[in-house]
């Protein structure tokens, strides 16, 4: 029997989602980093914040103040 995949909590995608679908993207964070802000950019952002902490397992955060995308649109990519 296969094992269940962890949900992250607050999405309907599995824990390791991201890295199985954006391959190097998702495992080299200086090319995340870059894509993240250039998402926010793209959105019509003027400000991007990234919060890096300063010990591992906390979280790291970007905020902007773009459009994003309304529910709608979030299912239907």
């Amino acid at each position: 029997m296969k094992p269940e995949k962890a949900i992250v909590q607050g999405s309907l995608f599995e824990e390791d989602y991201l890295l199985r679908t954006l391959g190097s993207l998702g495992s080299s964070p200086d090319v995340a980093l870059t894509e993240l802000v250039a998402n926010a950019w793209d959105a019509g952002a003027t400000k991007v914040v990234i919060k890096i902490p300063n010990e591992l397992g906390k979280e790291l955060t970007i905020e902007d103040n773009g459009i994003g995308l309304n529910k709608v649109e979030f299912y239907s990519r």
